[in-house]
Order: C-alpha cells, then sequence, then structure tokens
C-alpha cells in the first residue's frame, strides 16, 4: 500500500470490511426468513438451535463489524471462522428439512444461497480486514522506530 493511504488509515475507519459484515448480516436475516416462513416445515430441536447459532452469529458478526472498523486484526480471526461454521450451516438445518421433505425447491435454493453468501460476505470481511490491520501494523512499527 502507499504511504498516503496508510497515513489516512491511522484516522478512517475500514468502512469496507465493517460493510461487508453487516451485508453477512442482512444475508443471515434473509436466510432467516426463508426458512422460518416456510410452511411446509415443522419445527423441531434442530430448529430451536438454529435459532439460537442465528442469535449468536448476529451479535458475533456486529461486533466483529464494529472492530473491523478500528482494524483489529484479531477479530479477523473472527470473521474467518464466523464464515466457516456459516457455510458448515448451509450443510445442516436447510439438508435436514430437505431430507425430511419439508423444504423443497425455490425454498431451499433460497434458503442455501443466502446462507453461503453470508459465509462468503464474512469471508472477504475477514481477508481484507486482515490485509489493512496488518498493514497498518507494520506502517506504525516502521513510523515509531
Amino acid at each position: 500500500m502507499k504511504k498516503r493511504n496508510l497515513e489516512r488509515m491511522r484516522y478512517k475507519s475500514d468502512t469496507l470490511a465493517s460493510g461487508l459484515c453487516i451485508a453477512a448480516i442482512a444475508c443471515d436475516a434473509a436466510h432467516f426468513v426463508a426458512l422460518y416462513t416456510q410452511k411446509t416445515v415443522v419445527p423441531d430441536m434442530q430448529m430451536g438451535a438454529d435459532i439460537i447459532i442465528n442469535i449468536l452469529f448476529l451479535l458475533t458478526t456486529f461486533f466483529a463489524s464494529e472492530q473491523a472498523k478500528v482494524y483489529t486484526r484479531n477479530w479477523s480471526f473472527i470473521m474467518i471462522g464466523v464464515a466457516v461454521l456459516q457455510y458448515a450451516r448451509s450443510f445442516w438445518l436447510p439438508e435436514h428439512y430437505h431430507a425430511l421433505g419439508q423444504l423443497t425447491g425455490g425454498g431451499y435454493s433460497l434458503v442455501r444461497i443466502t446462507i453461503i453468501a453470508s459465509a462468503a460476505l464474512m469471508l472477504a470481511a475477514g481477508i481484507i480486514c486482515y490485509v489493512n490491520s496488518t498493514a497498518l501494523r507494520n506502517y506504525l512499527a516502521k513510523s515509531e522506530a
């Protein structure tokens, strides 16, 4: 990165990584609505567990968004971990209800696409946050020395 851009990063928020986290929240909300408005899906214990996991995802992602703004490198690893877990979730509940015949066709596709999009956005946010925070950290270490 150019020195001028690194100097700006000291005073400017990382809006790209933060915005990607917010977009991941929006995709997760779309996943939530797409799954839980299906008339054919019968609630069970797995759905309850998924709701709790979803709440934790939303909270963690919001906190990650706020930490991305201030270039916190450790949170980039959390973002990448959340992205991996979110991708793994795409194989759990949608597949469970698809196997039971309760989630089929377009509803199944929509649920899978929105949760995978959420995971992809979180992964991108984590990578961008890592790159930017590392560049800023190295620049600050050089300028202090």
